[in-house]
């Protein structure tokens, strides 16, 4: 009785030595903040992650309103925001991630691409972690908003914007800040990827499937369609994303 009394508390502490040891494990793959202390600039806030840097500019909320097919106006009130200067570079993207999942390599300043909606909210997730800020997507209002704020140039005028088109870069991504801005200091809003946004959309044709919009122009096609339904667990060479604070 005894021995079995004495074996039974050995296998006990066996037990809890090794659920500690899983415990401190995980614990260890846990990113810990570092308190990451942005810089100012005259619009916005300079990053800095793992010796990456990326800017964040200051967006004034307002009211955007849209017209419906009933030409009625259809109103949203925006607070104030911050919204990534450029698209999450490759460079920042490995920084944070560990690897770089885009098809167009070679420059890590081109945009992260081949990315699913979920895998950029692993993303996001692992960078606030990392910073102790509250990164995220979008929601397509915001990006509406800074699209159409930006600049006075209509949609149809694709020729006037400044972005790259597969016209001009043989279909493939091109590094960030190579094109003018709009007026509010982002760059790429017009071109090189689309970018993933934070809302879901139930398409009523397609049952029971969730679609994520971004509004954005892409680098291979040039024309007037701006809305892009994606499915959030699939990757395309074509999407990357903004980041919004």
């Amino acid at each position: 009785m005894v021995k079995r009394i004495r074996m039974l508390l050995l296998i006990m502490v066996c037990c809890i030595s090794v659920a500690c040891g899983q415990r401190k494990t995980m614990e260890t793959e846990v990113p810990v903040a570092e308190s990451v202390i942005p810089r100012d600039t005259d619009n916005g806030k300079i990053f800095t992650v793992k010796d990456v840097s990326f800017v964040m500019i200051d967006i004034k909320g307002g009211i955007y309103c849209k017209k419906s097919a009933s030409k009625q106006g259809v109103c949203d009130t925006i607070s104030d925001f911050m919204m990534g200067e450029t698209e999450v570079t490759q460079e920042l993207w490995q920084a944070v991630m560990g690897s770089n999942p885009s098809h167009f390599k070679g420059n890590l300043q081109c945009p992260v691409e081949n990315v699913s909606w979920l895998d950029c909210r692993r993303f996001i997730k692992k960078l606030n972690a990392l910073t102790g800020y509250n990164f995220r997507l979008p929601t397509m209002i915001e990006w509406t908003y800074v699209a159409r704020t930006g600049d006075s140039i209509e949609y149809e005028c694709v020729a006037m914007l400044p972005a790259w088109y597969n016209e001009e870069d043989s279909c493939k991504t091109q590094p960030v800040k190579t094109k003018q801005p709009n007026a509010l200091g982002l760059y790429g809003i017009y071109g090189n990827v689309r970018e993933w946004t934070q809302d879901k959309y139930i398409i009523d044709n397609t049952v029971g499937r969730v679609f994520y919009s971004s509004m954005k122009y892409y680098f291979y096609k040039r024309d007037v369609h701006y809305v892009n339904l994606k499915v959030y667990t699939h990757r395309y060479y074509s999407t990357g994303l903004r980041l919004v604070l």
